[in-house]
């Protein structure tokens, strides 16, 4: 119901845009790796703070329809990402990838 809100579509792919900077946590259930590229999201582009994480203040810094844009654009990214497309991995994964290519 929220991303029908007028504008919510665009802001939705302002948030995408900065997904390219996301690192993505393997070895956790889908449920964590979203919330944490959402959090990601939200940390890059000023809406909370570290400290906010620590206080817990995230749903007094963050309205709904911020967050639903930023889940929006995490979900066609993380989508995306399983589909095969290059995303910010761990530099280790990247050194043992061009270890077997040798």
């Amino acid at each position: 119901q929220l991303m029908n809100l007028p504008n919510n579509r665009e802001f939705a792919n302002e948030f995408y845009e900065d997904c390219k900077s996301l690192y993505i946590a393997k070895g956790y259930s889908e449920e964590t790796m979203i919330n944490n590229l959402i959090l990601q999201l939200l940390l890059i582009s000023g809406y909370i703070l570290i400290e906010d994480l620590n206080r817990g203040h995230i749903t007094e810094k963050v309205n709904r329809e911020v967050l639903a844009a930023a889940k929006s654009a995490v979900l066609r990214y993380y989508n995306e990402t399983k589909m095969g497309k290059p995303t910010k991995t761990d530099p280790d994964i990247k050194k043992k990838a061009n270890n077997r290519k040798k």
